[in-house]
């Protein structure tokens, strides 16, 4: 995935659920290279999470979010 010579950016976004699944993936990837775009959220506080799934979406790059309390986020992204 990584481009030889050059930092592959990727977006990661997570409901709050998720999140702590999201900090060691982000973790993770920013150890091995990567940046990261972290479009939330930055608790485990219950949210809104369309708030976090669109950023991804939206992104010009790679991303990923990590869903564990919602299977609307795919039909969510499409929006």
């Amino acid at each position: 995935m990584k481009e030889q010579g050059e930092n592959k950016t990727i977006v990661i976004g997570s409901d709050h659920a998720g999140h702590v699944y999201k900090a060691a993936i982000a973790h993770w990837l920013s150890r091995n290279g990567y940046d990261i775009i972290d479009a939330g959220p930055d608790s485990e506080a219950s949210t809104d999470y369309p708030d976090h799934v669109h950023p991804v979406a939206d992104a010009r790059c790679e991303g990923m979010h990590i869903s564990v309390s919602s299977s609307a986020v795919p039909e969510t992204a499409l929006l």
